[in-house]
């Protein structure tokens, strides 16, 4: 999904990625490509690359929301706070 809603003094209004926006003006009859995801589209390991990339050109620390299902078990927590030790991801 690339669009959200946002919630201004006005009310709520649905806005679409102005890339993505414009990315569909110039492909209406394409489908759309795999590089325009959500982060519902992406694993809680994905979501930990992710973080993982973005921090190399950070200097700070950094929060990075994981969404993970509710199928999530306490050890699958303990895995992935595992795979984000491995990748050295600062907290």
């Amino acid at each position: 999904m690339n669009s959200f809603q946002k919630k201004r003094q006005d009310g709520r209004t649905h806005d679409v990625s102005s890339v993505y926006e414009e990315w569909k003006k110039a492909n209406q009859n394409t489908e759309k490509p795999a590089y325009f995801v959500s982060a519902n589209d992406l694993t809680p390991l994905e979501h930990a690359q992710v973080q993982a990339v973005a921090q190399e050109y950070i200097d700070s620390s950094i929060s990075k929301t994981v969404n993970a299902p509710n199928s999530h078990t306490v050890n699958d927590v303990k895995n992935l706070y595992m795979v984000a030790y491995d990748l050295v991801l600062k907290a």
